[in-house]
């Protein structure tokens, strides 16, 4: 887990715990609470979209290794396969470009 993700929630948690007491405790710190969830929400994007990042770079370096290979080697139907691969990836690829513009 990311470091700062997991202060985020401990943060949220220790707010929670205050508000616990009483009911106007939790309406006093609703602000807090609010605004920690939504702390924890945007770190949890960023987390995501870091962690399908890694998994785009290690699948861009298998693709690598696979195009890497010398053509005479592979037949017809594994280069049709390794195609259409790198297209599905292209795909993928764009659709985290969107991913990260909104997080």
């Amino acid at each position: 887990r990311d470091k700062a993700l997991s202060e985020a929630q401990k943060a949220r948690d220790a707010i929670m715990t205050q508000g616990r007491s009483s009911l106007l405790s939790r309406v006093a710190l609703g602000d807090k609470i609010r605004e920690s969830d939504e702390k924890v929400s945007t770190l949890r994007r960023v987390f995501a979209v870091r962690t399908l990042q890694m998994e785009m770079e290690r699948i861009m370096l298998a693709l690598e290794e696979e195009v890497a290979s010398p053509p005479d080697r592979l037949s017809t139907a594994e280069m049709d396969e390794m195609a259409l691969m790198v297209a599905e990836f292209g795909v993928m690829d764009a659709s985290l470009r969107r991913l990260i513009s909104f997080v």
